[in-house]
């Protein structure tokens, strides 16, 4: 359900480093949501030297954004952000000054995976909505 989207400037990240975020990001919104592992996307975007600016001159920022259901509490939020700023930090070796994370929500009845519109992030929805994935795509098709 939710897509992360980390950029970086090209030649930033190897492959080791891509994988150990992905892996990261994925068990930090899982543990923090309780979203099923193969509902979780990571995408890599790299740009080229030149491109990007902050601060009103050149720069390199890394972002990591994500597009999230709406629902979560402030406190849900904060952690799953703290979490992946020092995920990123620790995984670069870069100072958390370079990082920015931001999650933006969206109704949960505007996305669909899977040929299903995703649930409210309510306990009640989310179980049954995940039900029904299991009971439609088994475990070992993934």
């Amino acid at each position: 359900m939710p897509v992360y989207t980390v950029t970086t400037q090209m030649g930033r990240l190897d492959e080791e480093q891509r994988e150990r975020l992905a892996k990261g990001i994925t068990a930090i919104h899982g543990e923090e949501t309780g979203a099923p592992e193969p509902l979780i996307h990571v995408i890599f975007n790299a740009y080229p030297q030149g491109v990007a600016w902050s601060s009103s001159r050149p720069g390199s920022p890394n972002i990591i954004n994500a597009s999230v259901r709406a629902g979560r509490s402030p406190e849900v939020r904060t952690r799953m952000m703290q979490r992946m700023s020092t995920l990123f930090c620790d995984v670069t070796g870069l100072p958390e000054r370079d990082v920015l994370v931001a999650l933006f929500d969206f109704d949960p009845s505007w996305a669909m995976e899977a040929g299903m519109v995703t649930p409210p992030t309510e306990p009640a929805a989310e179980a049954a909505w995940n039900a029904e994935f299991l009971r439609r795509y088994p475990a070992d098709q993934h």
